[in-house]
């Protein structure tokens, strides 16, 4: 019953019908928080927030990067901290270039089931649009 009435609901009104919009993951000003619960058995339960933001961009070997600022602890968001690393994305791919001047792919966002990732010391293979299904196995080397 369920079934029909969603395929219904399609063919009533496929003019709402769209796919997901593609939101930039770097912007200047972008700011979000994580939080921190450290747990130990002897002392009590810690948490504290940790803010990040991005900054302006710069423009290294004709790629343009932001700057990425944290604020740790600090619940008035004043102190804020340069973080060595720089971030760009590019084609639903985000690439770090870090202090010592190379760059990594972070996050490729055009992944599909099946599609393999290739981690340092790492193969992964993307499963599942759920991140937690997420399959990591050891590789030998010789």
């Amino acid at each position: 019953m369920k079934t029909k009435l969603i395929a219904s609901m399609c063919i009533i009104f496929p003019i709402f019908l769209s796919a997901q919009n593609h939101f930039p993951f770097i912007e200047s000003g972008k700011t979000w928080a994580d939080i921190t619960i450290f747990d130990n058995i002897v002392s009590p339960v810690v948490i504290w927030t940790d803010y990040y933001k991005f900054g302006q961009d710069t423009l290294i070997q004709g790629k343009f990067y932001h700057s990425l600022f944290s604020c740790h602890k600090d619940p008035s968001m004043t102190n804020w901290t340069l973080e060595n690393d720089l971030y760009r994305e590019d084609s639903n791919k985000v690439y770090r270039y870090n202090w010592i001047g190379n760059e990594d792919l972070m996050y490729n966002f055009n992944l599909l089931e099946g599609d393999s990732v290739f981690i340092p010391d790492y193969a992964v293979e993307f499963t599942s649009a759920d991140p937690n299904a997420l399959i990591f196995t050891k590789r030998l080397s010789i």
